[in-house]
């Protein structure tokens, strides 16, 4: 059986990010970008996109049968849209709200912050509202990977969290991090 973790997952799906990043995509579709990192990340898996999910990786019981299948990883990767109900930074909250409703052994949201004063507590407050939806499925992980909207006027890092079973986020450590502008701008693409 193959599985993900929040912890593998992250610095794979960072760095897989990292080399696809350029000037272009900093201003271009993010969104592609990321799909494609997570592509190669959840790659053991079979992909498919059904459930109208940016990407889901499963694992089939049995070979020739589609509909006996494990769903391992679920990654919703949004990017935000000026819609009403989310023009304040906040349209991760959309895809978290389908994440907590899917059975998969690995849930990953990437997603931006308007501002990094107050998301914490934003994000956590989310994560308690969707209360027990959080953990329907024994075992399950989740990753949360949020940067800046605005990389420029934030120049902050992609930073990540899990979850334990209180609905604690806990950071992960990053020996790494990637802050987009920053990388771009050193020529390092």
């Amino acid at each position: 059986m193959t599985r993900l973790t929040a912890r593998e997952f992250w610095p794979k799906y960072r760095d897989e990010v990292r080399k696809r990043c350029s000037k272009e995509s900093m201003t271009d579709n993010w969104h592609s970008l990321g799909i494609k990192a997570a592509e190669v990340v959840i790659r053991p898996l079979e992909i498919s996109r059904e459930l109208t999910l940016d990407i889901l990786g499963y694992e089939r019981r049995t070979a020739n049968e589609w509909f006996n299948s494990d769903l391992r990883v679920a990654f919703e990767h949004e990017v935000d849209h000026p819609y009403p109900y989310h023009d304040d930074g906040t349209g991760w909250r959309c895809e978290l709200w389908k994440l907590a409703h899917i059975a998969a052994d690995l849930r990953v949201l990437v997603g931006y912050y308007k501002s990094w004063d107050g998301f914490l507590c934003q994000l956590n407050d989310e994560i308690i509202l969707m209360d027990d939806r959080m953990y329907r499925v024994p075992n399950s992980e989740w990753l949360f990977v949020f940067g800046a909207i605005d990389s420029n006027r934030e120049r902050q890092p992609w930073r990540a969290w899990t979850i334990n079973g209180d609905r604690t986020l806990i950071q992960l450590d990053d020996e790494n991090p990637f802050c987009p502008i920053e990388y771009c701008e050193n020529g390092k693409m």
